[in-house]
């Protein structure tokens, strides 16, 4: 028993010790893409707020801008929402709750019925009048192990027989403001090699297309091999011995 509690402490720490690396190099990542040196960290970095609660009403806040309080504080913040998902295009249904009807989604086109925290649940932002594009609502589960293997089952989404299923409810993780900005940059650094790809790939097409006969037939690299006839060799012949 004493071996087995060791041991699953050991590889907490190996994990916590791996998180806490990601986060800070997540932080470098961004500075290094703001071009930021130590002055521009020194006016720029985030401040963070700590809450001291005694009793039930008193409290005080406290702000630091000490990085380690960041990293730490932001590393908090992602475990705490491992247990979440984020689901778009869940409809809205007249006389039905967001999480009665999330937990039948998943039960007519998934393998698995995620154990979810209801009162805890809720939409994102502002309330619109859109029908057609709902609110992102926020599912928080029982644990990690859950909201990971709802994740994973979630692609078959895509293969539901409702046609508003299969091309608008998506699950995503719970990520933190710094996971979003870092994954937009990442998204958009793909788009950007694959446009400069596209571009490269479509130059080469160009010059390939400037190759032309001499009667002004554009010349082709799929096109098959010429292989002259035996009526064509003996033409051409002919026309040699003529002008000699």
């Amino acid at each position: 028993m004493d071996a087995a509690v060791s041991m699953t402490r050991s590889n907490d720490h190996v994990k916590l010790s791996s998180e806490i690396s990601e986060i800070k190099a997540a932080v470098t990542h961004m500075m290094e893409d703001q071009g930021a040196d130590k002055s521009w960290w020194n006016s720029n970095r985030p401040t963070t707020t700590l809450t001291v609660t005694n009793g039930s009403t008193n409290s005080r806040n406290y702000k630091s801008q000490n990085p380690l309080v960041s990293v730490h504080a932001e590393l908090a913040d992602v475990q705490r929402r491992k247990c979440n998902v984020v689901v778009s295009g869940l409809p809205v249904v007249e006389g039905v709750t967001d999480c009665d009807q999330f937990t039948q989604l998943c039960e007519e086109n998934l393998s698995v019925k995620p154990s979810i925290i209801r009162e805890q649940c809720r939409r994102l932002g502002a309330p619109t009048r859109d029908r057609d594009r709902p609110r992102l609502f926020l599912v928080v589960l029982r644990n990690e192990e859950s909201a990971t293997e709802l994740l994973s089952a979630a692609k078959d989404f895509r293969k539901s027989a409702d046609i508003y299923i299969q091309q608008n409810m998506y699950v995503n993780r719970d990520l933190t403001p710094a996971e979003a900005e870092l994954a937009f940059k990442q998204r958009e650094e793909r788009r950007r090699r694959l446009l400069n790809q596209n571009s490269k790939q479509s130059g080469t097409v160009t010059a390939s297309a400037a190759v032309t006969t001499a009667t002004g037939t554009p010349l082709s690299s799929l096109a098959d091999e010429f292989i002259p006839t035996g009526s064509q060799v003996t033409n051409s012949t002919n026309q040699l011995q003529n002008c000699s």
